[in-house]
């Protein structure tokens, strides 16, 4: 999924505006409200970036270890299972030719010789029909708050239809 991020914008000025500011022209970087304010051929534009966010997977970092994964960010799910969703991967081929995915083969030691790798944390599903995440935390063994948790541009419970992709950690749930 892709997430936008816009910001507002102070000038050297001193000036704030809600998130524009004139592209080009005279005033580059000055903020802005319209068009009108960035003389000499420059427009006024949103201060956004876009972040393309690949769900059910997590950029490690050196310290990370698979059991601190698991406690830290509450993901419900041991470090034998991260283990087993990452230790025998096919990854995509431009990924591997990177050097972002390797084979995990001590859970305490999970970064790759290139100091970067991917740590998938569930599975991909896409919702179907009139599918709920209810539903499929029920079908799935998880609860609605760790689909929640694993998911975090899913507003509530009622913010996914068909055609959604969820990240999942099935039988999650406490026994």
């Amino acid at each position: 999924s892709t997430v936008t991020v816009c910001v507002a914008v102070r000038d050297s000025f001193g000036a704030q505006e809600g998130g524009r500011y004139c592209e080009g022209g005279s005033l580059h970087g000055r903020s802005c409200v319209d068009g009108g304010e960035c003389s000499g051929g420059g427009r006024c534009v949103p201060s956004c970036v876009a972040f393309r966010v690949e769900r059910c997977q997590y950029c490690l970092s050196a310290s990370d270890s698979l059991n601190g994964l698991a406690k830290d960010y509450s993901m419900q799910v041991n470090w034998m299972r991260l283990w087993a969703l990452n230790s025998n991967q096919d990854p995509p081929e431009e990924d591997a030719e990177r050097g972002l995915y390797t084979l995990i083969t001590n859970p305490d030691n999970v970064l790759s010789a290139a100091g970067q790798q991917k740590l998938f944390i569930g599975a991909v599903y896409q919702l179907e029909g009139t599918e709920t995440l209810q539903d499929l935390a029920s079908r799935f063994r998880t609860t609605v708050k760790s689909i929640l948790a694993l998911n975090p541009d899913i507003d509530g419970a009622d913010d996914a239809g068909a055609g959604r992709e969820v990240c999942l950690a099935p039988c999650s749930a406490a026994a």
